[in-house]
């Protein structure tokens, strides 16, 4: 099994969650788009939907966002 996600010291981070948000976090474009995929394909298994207005992306390099 693959692991994505960004480390954190000794920790791999994937996601945080608070109430009914939800943010991904990923060290690759790649290995975003399939934390999305994943998260289509469990969210079509539990008839949600992912509200795609309040979808953002943001990209961070070197510790500065872009």
């Amino acid at each position: 099994m693959e692991h994505h996600g960004v480390a954190t010291g000794v920790r791999l981070v994937q996601a945080i969650r608070f109430a009914d948000d939800q943010a991904i976090t990923a060290s690759s474009e790649k290995d975003l788009q399939r934390m999305m995929k994943a998260l289509e394909r469990i969210s079509e298994e539990y008839r949600m939907r992912i509200n795609l207005k309040k979808t953002k992306v943001m990209m961070f390099t070197k510790g500065q966002p872009r």
